[in-house]
């Protein structure tokens, strides 16, 4: 797909410069006329994918959340089909992985990477592609600094039909739950595991827990990080609890860290969890 640069789409958008292709899409910065906003126009290039492009413009708008990519228009109907998005300025946390960032900023990245899809899991949804390049870095609307934004909804799942489409082993090689490749069905868990994967890369470079050793970083975050990276799908925490935790370590390092298991009302300690922590802890202070 070819756009002419500054040729106004539907009488409206200017495309300004191409930033990405996929799949199913082809995304460029433009220009809104009628506001002189900067937006991401995402048009489908691939015109068997329209009912998956119909569905993620849906999702988008249905869990409009501050850490989940803002849909500003959809012209289903236009040749090809867009959606209009808010333009992240800054790019997706792929950038992250080959200049890293202090752990600190890395928590708080993951932290609202983790309310972003905490609203999609409440209703029974969920993601099914998360990597650092699906997790987007905008400029912050109303202070200095940035925020991230889950973005990338094309192979997501919606509540209605999460029980009926989640046997397909969707996402990217190196991110996906191990239980998929056993043939298991989609379930928040592998949402989890994915984002701790991200985790995982942004601090090291690499995609397996055992570099997470070689690093100076909290003995909490360590231990959280490796519960979302857990083999068995029962104990990682539940998405709501990596937000808070990993909001709570990058407040506070030496604060205490619980890692409840999904399963877990919240309230209550793992004992295998503590005892991670302070093992790890120990260890990375030798």
């Amino acid at each position: 797909m070819n756009l002419g640069i500054g040729q106004l789409i539907s009488g409206r958008y200017a495309p300004v410069q191409p930033i990405g292709n996929g799949a199913f899409g082809a995304v460029y910065a433009a220009i809104d006329q009628s506001t002189g906003r900067e937006v991401a126009l995402k048009f489908l290039t691939n015109m068997a994918q329209t009912e998956r492009f119909r569905r993620e413009a849906r999702m988008l708008q249905d869990y409009a959340h501050p850490n989940v990519v803002e849909v500003l228009d959809a012209r289903l109907d236009h040749v090809p089909p867009f959606i209009a998005m808010e333009f992240c300025q800054f790019g997706s946390l792929r950038s992250w992985v080959q200049n890293r960032r202090p752990w600190r900023e890395v928590a708080m990245a993951i932290s609202q990477a983790a309310a972003g899809l905490t609203a999609l899991h409440a209703q029974g949804g969920f993601h099914r592609d998360i990597k650092p390049d699906n997790i987007l870095v905008a400029r912050h609307p109303s202070q200095a600094g940035a925020v991230i934004k889950v973005g990338d909804f094309g192979v997501a799942r919606e509540p209605e039909t999460a029980g009926l489409m989640t046997r397909t082993a969707w996402g990217t090689d190196g991110y996906r739950a191990p239980e998929l490749l056993k043939g298991a069905s989609f379930t928040h868990a592998c949402d989890v595991y994915s984002l701790g994967v991200v985790a995982v890369e942004l601090l090291t470079g690499q995609r397996t827990t055992l570099t997470l050793g070689g690093h100076s970083l909290p003995g909490g975050f360590v231990a959280l990080v490796g519960a979302m990276c857990a083999v068995q799908p029962e104990a990682r925490p539940a998405m709501r609890q990596v937000a808070e935790q990993a909001s709570a370590v990058s407040a506070n390092p030496e604060a205490s860290v619980v890692v409840p298991s999904s399963t877990d009302d919240g309230t209550g300690l793992l004992l295998g969890g503590l005892l991670a922590v302070g093992l790890i802890w120990a260890l990375s202070k030798k």
